[in-house]
């Protein structure tokens, strides 16, 4: 098990921000039509193309920095924990690190449940440039924090306190929860729907898809035109996650409460995210959205299937 796989495996990052080791690289759950989730009640007939109306109310106007305090609660997961023991039989301690005790410290939280929190804090520039970095707030692991750059050509994630740079194809499917909870940020991650469609009504509701990802985006507003509601559909309109959105008078773009359930392919409920707004801030002038990799950083480059060190 590398170093990566293992920061991955105790970091407990929650499901809303898929940072995952390359042992369980899958990016969305296998579809199953079996799911005892109910299907969405069918469309009303008013139904029109919503690409410009999603556009003018989901878009970046400022240079800013929104911090989130983000509490992530798992149910008790008991085979994933065998698992992962089975895993972790082969792991030796390096001299100096109890990496045994610290895996093991891990399984168990995963058979009883548990909660982690973060602090989540975006820098997005209006030409649609991001940075985003979560700060572990656990006793096991607190401060470790990771940095994500979002750039044309790849995504860099790089893990200051592990001396680790991870560089990536540019997957959106990697990072679900951000576009659940913030659609204005489809551009900057790199997401370009091929159709947005909108059902009118008092309570306009845009379905979103790219035929790329087996993924449909379904957002509700509520009669001021705010994203109430994300529904995250596999195919056969099974759910694989809710997220619901609260508002204050510090900004209707950025909501002050995001609320978001994750479900597995048969319905269960594999974990509870709440995200409360902090701070909106000015974006620092001449903050520099490209990767700042130390010499010392080890690259896994994922992109070209090779590692250095």
């Amino acid at each position: 098990m590398n170093a990566s796989c293992f920061k991955i495996a105790i970091l407990l990052v929650g499901f809303g921000v898929s940072l995952k080791c390359s042992a369980a690289d899958e990016t969305t759950p296998s579809p199953n039509t079996n799911s005892t989730l109910p299907s969405l009640a069918p469309l009303p007939s008013q139904v029109i193309d919503g690409m410009q109306k999603f556009q003018a109310l989901f878009h970046l106007t400022d240079n800013n920095k929104i911090s989130y305090k983000v509490t992530v609660d798992y149910p008790p997961n008991p085979a994933a924990a065998d698992a992962l023991d089975k895993q972790y039989a082969t792991v030796t301690d390096p001299p100096g690190i109890n990496r045994r005790a610290q895996l093991a410290s891990y399984t168990q939280r995963l058979r009883r449940g548990s909660r982690s929190d973060f602090i989540d804090t975006l820098y997005v520039s209006k030409t649609s440039k991001l940075m985003f970095e979560k700060v572990c707030e656990d006793e096991l692991l607190k401060g470790y924090d990771t940095k994500v750059y979002f750039t044309d050509e790849n995504i860099t994630e790089i893990e200051p306190s592990a001396g680790i740079v991870t560089i990536f194809p540019r997957d959106v499917s990697r990072y679900l929860g951000l576009m659940n909870n913030f659609p204005m940020l489809y551009g900057a991650l790199g997401y370009i729907p091929d159709k947005i469609l909108l059902v009118k009504g008092d309570a306009p509701i845009f379905t979103v898809v790219n035929k790329n990802m087996p993924i449909e985006f379904v957002l509700k507003l509520d009669s001021s035109q705010s994203l109430a509601e994300t529904d995250e559909l596999l195919p056969g309109n099974i759910k694989h996650s809710v997220t619901k959105f609260e508002y204050s008078a510090q900004s209707h773009l950025w909501p002050s409460r995001i609320k978001a359930d994750g479900f597995g392919s048969t319905g269960t409920l594999e974990g509870h995210e709440q995200w409360d707004l902090l701070k909106i801030e000015n974006l620092p002038d001449g903050f520099d959205f490209s990767p700042k990799i130390e010499a010392n950083y080890r690259i896994v480059d994922k992109t070209a299937s090779k590692t250095s060190n």
